[in-house]
């Protein structure tokens, strides 16, 4: 059996009952029931190695993510590279779902370009959701110049 552990661990709120309740069960899940665990992070492994205490032969460390000097992407990287050159970049890539606060990030962001010192930076997002359309729309005239 593989389960793949995205870092869910509740960081940044109190835990309430259930939490403790889901802790429990997915450490008794890993110990027991999973063969593999896919660790989507560094952060992800060293998280279920030492505060979870879960044996490091069942951890796989499998990035999310890709390669992206691939020679058949080439073109697509050297576009990406001189559209961007001598800018500042700020970015995340993300699941775009309404928990994320990606909207948060697109207002914190304009807030952020409408101080004229920094007129050389734009954001960039990388993922796809539920949410992207709310994210569009924050964005507003700001999407394709700034962000993108």
């Amino acid at each position: 059996m593989l389960y793949t552990e995205h870092g869910n661990f509740g960081f940044g709120r109190k835990h309430k009952i259930n939490d403790k309740v889901t802790h429990f069960l997915r450490k008794v899940y890993y110990n027991h029931f999973a063969n593999k665990i896919a660790c989507n992070s560094l952060f992800t492994f060293e998280m279920l190695r030492k505060q979870w205490k879960i044996n490091s032969s069942k951890l796989v460390l499998v990035y999310n993510g890709s390669n992206i000097e691939r020679k058949n992407n080439q073109s697509n990287i050297n576009k990406i590279k001189y559209q961007f050159q001598n800018k500042f970049l700020i970015g995340t890539t993300s699941r775009l779902a309404p928990v994320k606060q990606i909207p948060r990030l697109v207002r914190v962001f304009k807030k952020f370009m409408l101080d004229k010192q920094f007129p050389n930076i734009s954001l960039i997002i990388v993922g796809d959701g539920s949410d992207r359309i709310n994210i569009e729309k924050e964005a507003g005239s700001f999407l394709n110049e700034h962000i993108f």
